[in-house]
């Protein structure tokens, strides 16, 4: 089911990241890449690092999991938050602002249901 959820909102937004153990790769033109020419692969790698150790459901391979850019986004904000480092949250904020998607009810489901807040810590 998490596999299909993930699929669809790929299939919605175009745009996919994907995470690896030590690299992330993007589409040429991904949504974040496009309108926030501020946000570096770094910042997003440790976003997608910090939500791949706190994801609830079993990992179909141990290397990969998929995320679209917009999730991707979120996660990297939720670490950078957490990290307490106030240059990429303010970069990663701004981000947000310009990303429409980012403000989907879904989202907070997402985050919700998807990851473990004690794994995140």
């Amino acid at each position: 089911m998490v596999d299909f959820t993930i699929l669809l909102l790929a299939a919605f937004t175009r745009t996919s990241t994907f995470v690896g153990t030590s690299q992330v790769i993007f589409e040429p033109k991904t949504l974040v890449s496009y309108l926030c020419p501020d946000v570096t692969n770094e910042m997003l790698q440790d976003g997608l690092d910090y939500g791949a150790k706190s994801y609830r459901y079993d990992l179909i391979t141990p290397a990969v999991t998929e995320f679209t850019s917009q999730q991707a986004l979120l996660l990297s904000l939720l670490y950078c938050l957490a990290t307490q480092d106030r240059e990429s949250c303010t970069i990663l904020a701004d981000c947000s602002n310009r990303i429409q998607q980012v403000r989907s009810r879904h989202v907070a489901l997402w985050l919700r249901e998807d990851f473990s807040s004690r794994k995140m810590t």
